[in-house]
Parts: C-alpha cells; sequence; structure tokens
C-alpha cells in the first residue's frame, strides 16, 4: 500500500491509500500526516494531561493529531494535581517540592525565603541569639532561637531574658 502525500511533506494521508506493485509518483509508505493540505503539520504529537492547568502536564500522554481538551505539549509536572507544582514554580517555604527539581524548602537552593523571619544561633541555649550571624530558613535548626539581642551568647546567665543580680560580675 501506497498513500497520498498532497502536500510533499513525506507523510501521506491514511485516508488515500493506494494500492500498487511500484511506488506511484507522489505517494509514501506512510499514512502519518494529520493534515495533507499543510507541508507544516505532519506526524501526530504527544500530548499531555494538564490536570491541574498549570501548562505543564503529568506523565499521562497521548499520540494524536490535535490536542484534546486538558492536555499540553510539555511534560515534567511531578504533582500534577497541584498548580501550584512545576518545574519552574517558586520554590516556598511549605514542605513541598514546588520545582520539580526533587528538593525541597531548605533543601533547595532556589528557596524564596521573602517574608521568612531571620533565626539566631544561640550558643549559650538561654532561649535568646546573638544578631551578628542571622540565618534565613523554613524551620529552625537546632541551636537556633527565633529572638535575638544576647550581649554574651557563650554566658547562660548573661540574657535579655534574665533579671539582673547586682555585683554578680555579669552583666
Amino acid at each position: 500500500l501506497w498513500f497520498a502525500d498532497m502536500d510533499g511533506d513525506g507523510y501521506g494521508d491514511p485516508l488515500a491509500a493506494i494500492e500498487a506493485c511500484e511506488q506511484p509518483s507522489g505517494t509514501v509508505a506512510n499514512y502519518d500526516d494529520c493534515d495533507d493540505s499543510d507541508p507544516d503539520v505532519a506526524i501526530p504529537t504527544s500530548w499531555y494531561l494538564d490536570a491541574d492547568e498549570d501548562g505543564v502536564g503529568g506523565d499521562a500522554a497521548t499520540t494524536v493529531c490535535q490536542p484534546p481538551a486538558g492536555y499540553v505539549p510539555v511534560t515534567g509536572d511531578c504533582n500534577d494535581n497541584d498548580a501550584a507544582v512545576f518545574p519552574g514554580a517558586i520554590e516556598v517555604c511549605d514542605g513541598v517540592d514546588n520545582d520539580c527539581n526533587g528538593l525541597a524548602d531548605d533543601e533547595d537552593p532556589n528557596t524564596d525565603y521573602t517574608g521568612i523571619p531571620e533565626v539566631y544561633r544561640d550558643n549559650d541555649a538561654d532561649g535568646v541569639g546573638s544578631a551578628d550571624d542571622p540565618l534565613t530558613a523554613c524551620t529552625v535548626p537546632s541551636g537556633y532561637v527565633t529572638s535575638s539581642g544576647d550581649c554574651d551568647d557563650d554566658e547562660p546567665l548573661a540574657s535579655p531574658e534574665l533579671s539582673e543580680v547586682c555585683n554578680d560580675g555579669i552583666d
């Protein structure tokens, strides 16, 4: 079987089959053309279901000439049920891998910490850290606290949270 190739793109019209022993002029051996009147439209394309409508589909694909409703030409969405999760999304502090790179929150170097308060190392474990070396993190790491202002972070008895004791030599 041979298939007419009216637009000359090398892909035949599945509805124009010609039975012949020798290849007739203007025919090809395949029937992959989606529109034999347009040389720019040829073989069927893979389209991916975009359940969350964020413009990036999941793994479910169909290969057809025209995209079915709800399908897009781009795949790679690691959670196609959440429109805020897709490759290229902004990683935020929410416990989710928003940008589909396999890393979430503090593990991801691309995390946007906008609006996340700084935390402070608390060397003396008195509940108040030193403002000298703040850190921004989605979760407060061990050894850090959310308040700062400790004037001597190596001395647990020197803390703005404690009452001053006269003549103890500790300020």
